[in-house]
């Protein structure tokens, strides 16, 4: 289907602005925004998946979209798919009706569950959606364009610890001269969750203690970013 212009960037100005069919603003600056540069990443993957797995050119599918909480399951010899997503702004409860026991891959995370009850109901926070596959597809690799820094340097030394937390976490690492930034969390989706930390880091050895109210269990990236460099470390909370 067509996509409205920089639609993938979610694109807010009224079909009706300057009259249906006139003219509308060019917002090239969507792409600074992190949030709609996610979104760019979530249809390029979702359109790569259509392009080149053969089960989204099925004719095996069933719909149920009409309710706050929508699934799509599409079947097919090369593998099956089970969409799931809560268009609420509460948490829901969704039975997901797997069509098969065993593993089923998380796309845009990389967790894996193995269902021994396709109809044990899984809880999706608000706003959030789910793509299962039964073949594991290689996760894309975008999280608000954060590349995991898997080379530190030792200046850095950037630590989340305890990991496993549970309702406390203390981040320090060393900076080699003074400058702002901002310490964030990001969910295993690439959505910015919590700014713990926004302003100055002073040179040498930097030390804050958070606290994790209100987080569900799971896995998740601390972020770093002092505008010229991202450091990433993925903890877990439970």
């Amino acid at each position: 289907k067509m996509i409205w212009m920089f639609g993938e960037l979610g694109y807010d100005i009224s079909i009706d602005y300057n009259g249906r069919t006139g003219e509308k603003p060019i917002l090239w600056d969507y792409y600074q925004d992190p949030n709609r540069k996610h979104l760019y990443g979530v249809w390029s993957a979702l359109i790569h998946l259509k392009e080149t797995e053969p089960v989204f050119r099925t004719k095996n599918y069933s719909l149920d979209v009409s309710g706050a909480t929508k699934q799509i399951h599409l079947t097919d010899t090369s593998m099956d798919v089970t969409i799931l997503g809560n268009f609420d702004v509460t948490q829901q409860s969704i039975t997901p009706n797997f069509q098969k026991t065993g593993w089923w891959y998380n796309y845009f995370s990389g967790d894996s569950i193995n269902v021994t009850n396709t109809n044990a109901a899984i809880t999706l926070t608000p706003g959030e959606y789910r793509l299962y596959t039964t073949k594991k597809l290689t996760r894309p690799d975008f999280i608000l364009g954060v590349q995991q820094n898997r080379q530190n340097t030792p200046e850095e030394n950037f630590t989340v610890y305890p990991n496993p937390a549970t309702s406390q976490i203390d981040v320090k690492w060393n900076m080699n001269k003074p400058s702002a930034g901002e310490i964030s969390l990001y969910d295993l989706t690439g959505r910015k969750i919590r700014i713990f930390y926004s302003g100055d880091f002073n040179q040498g050895i930097n030390h804050l203690h958070f606290h994790l109210d209100g987080l569900n269990q799971g896995l998740y990236f601390m972020v770093l970013n002092t505008g010229n460099k991202k450091l990433v470390k993925k903890f877990m909370v439970r």
